[in-house]
């Protein structure tokens, strides 16, 4: 007969991030990690940040708290820099021991202009007390810089279950993003997996600018196709066949 510990082992906390809650309903996803997905002998439950979360200000939050980050008409989270929403108050490289994790957390926040610098008080908290940019309600809401990450590792730890992540476009990559730092920065083994649905885990073609003469060429043939369809629209202000 499995023991507790076996029990515990065999179980995962799950995670949507954005629109993901709209693609994939607890119930249906806890059935397939459960069922054909894991063969069996594996159990799961919903990720749940209402302790970690203003609920007076995210009402919704109540029957939706699995989501880990949000992406929502009345807040949005999602334009707040990945690495900032990530790591949170965990900037400090000095509270690792020394070794390949520090390394690259010192990189990360040496190389992000939103990270303070030593002996400078924390910009970050800008993102958690007010709205940043034009529309005031892109805005963490979890508790006063707390990231994603230690979310995960502070469940992980409370219940014994590593956590999956299933995130949908950026929230995809910000799933990665949380796995790396899982397995190479922090290395605490907090997530156990992450699925990604309709991300660009390859990045953007416009982006690359190895691509910049096609992207031209293509906008360029696009303009000029816009330009001869305007003849056709309309004839007697655009005639195809002017007289020279």
């Amino acid at each position: 007969m499995p023991s507790e510990e076996d029990d515990m082992a065999s179980a995962v906390t799950v995670w949507t991030l954005n629109r993901a809650t709209d693609l994939a309903d607890p119930a249906d996803v806890k059935s397939k990690l459960e069922g054909n997905f894991l063969h069996g002998g594996f159990s799961s439950v919903a990720g749940d940040r209402r302790d970690y979360t203003d609920l007076e200000s995210v009402p919704k939050l109540g029957t939706e708290h699995h989501q880990l980050m949000y992406e929502q008409d009345d807040f949005n989270e999602y334009f707040v820099p990945v690495e900032v929403k990530c790591i949170g108050d965990l900037y400090k490289p000095s509270d690792l021991p020394t070794g390949s994790g520090r390394d690259i957390l010192e990189g990360i926040v040496q190389g992000h202009r939103h990270f303070p610098s030593p002996g400078v008080a924390p910009d970050l908290t800008r993102f958690w007390t007010a709205g940043v940019g034009p529309i005031g309600h892109i805005q963490m809401r979890t508790r006063s810089v707390v990231g994603y990450y230690r979310i995960l590792d502070e469940m992980a730890q409370q219940t014994g279950r590593p956590n999956v992540l299933i995130g949908y476009s950026q929230g995809g990559l910000v799933a990665r993003y949380l796995a790396f730092l899982d397995e190479y920065v922090f290395q605490r083994k907090t997530i156990a997996g992450i699925i990604t649905v309709h991300a660009p885990n390859y990045g953007s073609a416009l982006a690359n600018p190895a691509n910049s003469e096609t992207v031209i060429d293509g906008l360029t043939s696009v303009f000029a196709e816009v330009l001869s369809l305007r003849g056709a629209w309309y004839p007697g202000v655009f005639p195809r066949n002017r007289p020279k």
